[in-house]
């Protein structure tokens, strides 16, 4: 099987400066709402099922319970002196600030099923920071770190971009190395990758482990045994073990030259690749033999795919 062919053609990489984009914090508002079993005729309430996974509380007015309220209300029989996030907390029996699940797993164990945007907050002494959470594939619970679907966001990036991440979480993006390193720090995570063709044909691969080091060791894969039932075939077997490297910073194991700049991506490069989801974004066939959203055990190095998504889930 080639592992390495120079490419044919030296394209100029265009650039986004964007992060990953922001998404609104969770803000929750506390408020009176009648309560004639008060001594006070009123309650303080905050209409969430679960007041703890707000991010900020701030103070509200006055409301009316009607039957039409979706969610259940919590009722506090005290009088609210301040906004004091701490005396909040205090009431609400939430450990630490307000609390943050560590990963889309726990998430979904809070009865969670919608898809979307979530915050989380790894084990670690870390900020908290956004995710997508898949939570209809295979059970749910996975978050997502890279999606691919329509050439949007450019993923030919330096080095530190890919540290940090990059893109738009509803959309095309990278979630970054370090937040990728503090999710599998914490625990042990299964990964799975989704792609599709431009065919309309899809295809997954599971790994029964995963999880990357951190910067000083350039992001090094540490990937587990591959399920055979899986339908892509095994393409990233051949990188475990491999550094992060991209444009700026070879740290791959082909001594003559820089793979990132061949394959014009960012991946963890061997002696070059079976896989490059990372690459250039295409439309399907072409000519550029290597080059592209390649995973060779499924559809070679002449075919680029439309779209992949790679999602780590903590392993029960």
């Amino acid at each position: 099987m080639a592992q390495f062919i120079m490419p044919l053609v030296v394209l100029v990489a265009v650039f986004l400066s964007s992060e990953i984009s922001e998404v609104a914090a969770i803000v929750c508002t506390i408020g009176q709402e009648p309560n004639p079993n008060s001594n006070h005729g009123y309650s303080w309430v905050i209409p969430v099922e679960d007041p703890c996974k707000c991010t900020e509380v701030m103070l509200g007015g006055f409301s009316t319970h009607t039957p039409q309220r979706v969610f259940n209300v919590t009722y506090y029989d005290n009088y609210l002196q301040s906004n004091d996030h701490k005396e909040i907390k205090h009431w609400l029996n939430c450990t630490e600030s307000l609390k943050k699940p560590k990963d889309c797993a726990e998430i979904l164990a809070e009865g969670v099923t919608e898809s979307g945007v979530y915050t989380i907050k790894p084990l670690d002494s870390g900020e908290p920071f956004m995710v997508y959470c898949d939570m209809e594939t295979d059970g749910g619970g996975w978050t997502v770190f890279q999606r691919r679907q329509d050439g949007s966001v450019k993923f030919y990036r330096l080095f530190v971009k890919y540290s940090r991440g990059f893109g738009n979480l509803e959309g095309e993006f990278w979630l970054g190395n370090d937040n990728l390193h503090r999710l599998t720090d914490q625990g042990e995570y299964e990964l799975r990758v989704d792609l599709s063709d431009f065919e309309n044909e899809s295809s997954y691969a599971y790994y029964d482990s995963f999880s990357i080091a951190d910067e000083s060791d350039k992001y090094r894969l540490n990937l587990g045994s591959f399920n055979s039932l899986s339908t892509a075939g095994d393409s990233l077997s051949y990188h475990n073990n491999c550094q992060f490297s991209t444009k700026d910073l070879d740290n791959d194991n082909y001594s003559s030259d820089n793979c990132a700049q061949h394959f014009r991506g960012s991946w963890w490069y061997n002696n070059c690749h079976q896989s490059n989801l990372n690459g250039l974004y295409f439309h399907g066939a072409n000519t550029e033999f290597g080059n592209g959203i390649i995973w060779n055990a499924w559809k070679g190095y002449l075919y680029s795919l439309k779209t992949s998504e790679m999602k780590i889930r903590a392993k029960p």
